[in-house]
């Protein structure tokens, strides 16, 4: 969200986990007396900290989410597939692993490739695999090293069956609600593009999705308890015609969460006016794309100008507003093609 809207007079980014980030909160806090701190985590650690720590907090301190139960179980990918199962949604086959002969175990009943991720993407994990969103493993005795520096790190692994399909067969749902779970706004989208291609983070995406993404993804959303800012992505499975959800989002902004706002539906704003204590609806006005520019380098890198086809593609016959974090994505986009062009010449 711009730092520059007209409802506070100081903006501040606290980089501290644990203790120290509920004492800075603080500390900020009763430097304004009488007036509101409004905290917005951006990374899961602080979703988790903020939460499970809410009671410490002053009473001037306003961070909305859900409660701690709801909080755990979205931020733990265990517990997420169990209750998404439990509700009756589509999810893909996975399994706890603990070490490399359960994971050569797994292999053998367990369809391949499976995606390997730990249970939280904390800090630590993003220090040591800071590209990786998750571990491919299409061949298990290629995979092995990795497989061990990934268990050494986190204990524990999730093994995920993949669910076929390119970039584009991604949805999402991006979502906002009051403090009594009631939808404010949402977006839902589709990936254009991924980095790494097929298991990454959103390079590219746009607005629009089939409207049985958005009724699975605000049912989720709402028996999951959603309070504040959070979101739902799946991947459509061309096999059975089928949603298979992948993981959520909850109590911070996505990745792409760009999106919605050049659609002109901010969800953070709504979020930040209902802490206020007025709650807007607020909904998308246009269609929208977002680029990561830094992941389209990547993408071109590796694999030619064919990233800036499948981004025509998406844009042809759409209006749309063009967003990487404020600035035109086309310059952007422009901007990336002459650089990797010049690159490739030289």
């Amino acid at each position: 969200m711009n730092r520059h809207q007209n409802l506070w007079d100081q903006y501040v980014t606290i980089g501290s986990q644990g203790d120290e980030l509920i004492n800075t909160i603080n500390a900020l806090s009763r430097k304004q007396p009488g007036r509101l701190t409004i905290v917005l985590p951006s990374d899961d650690e602080s979703v988790q900290t903020v939460s499970e720590f809410r009671e410490r907090l002053d009473s001037s301190v306003c961070c909305l989410l859900p409660d701690k139960l709801a909080v755990r179980r979205l931020l733990n990918k265990g517990d997420f597939h169990e209750f998404a199962k439990s509700q009756g949604f589509d999810v893909p086959a996975q399994r706890v692993v603990r070490s490399i002969r359960e994971l050569t175990e797994l292999a053998e009943t367990m369809r391949l490739p499976l995606l390997l991720k730990p249970e939280y993407r904390d800090a630590r994990w993003n220090e040591v695999f800071p590209v990786d969103k998750v571990i491919v493993v299409s061949d298990l005795d290629q995979s092995i090293g990795i497989a061990e520096k990934a268990l050494d790190l986190a204990g524990e692994l999730i093994a995920q069956e993949l669910v076929p399909g390119d970039d584009n067969n991604v949805y999402f749902v991006l979502a906002v609600s009051d403090d009594q779970g009631e939808i404010l706004g949402f977006v839902a989208g589709q990936k254009v593009l991924q980095w790494p291609h097929r298991y990454g983070s959103t390079a590219v995406a746009i607005s629009g999705a089939p409207s049985e993404v958005v009724d699975i993804g605000l049912r989720f959303l709402s028996l999951a308890g959603l309070v504040g800012l959070g979101s739902i992505e799946m991947k459509y499975d061309e096999r059975d015609g089928s949603y298979y959800l992948i993981e959520p989002t909850i109590g911070r902004n996505d990745h792409q969460s760009y999106l919605a706002t050049a659609a002109g539906c901010n969800l953070t704003l709504a979020a930040v006016r209902c802490m206020f204590g007025t709650s807007v609806r607020v909904s998308p006005q246009r269609r929208s794309m977002w680029v990561d520019s830094v992941a389209v380098f990547r993408l071109l890198r590796a694999g030619g100008f064919q990233p800036i086809f499948s981004i025509l593609k998406a844009w042809r016959f759409r209006r749309v507003s063009l967003a990487t974090g404020g600035r035109n994505a086309w310059h952007e986009v422009a901007a990336i093609v002459w650089s990797f062009a010049r690159r490739r010449g030289g």
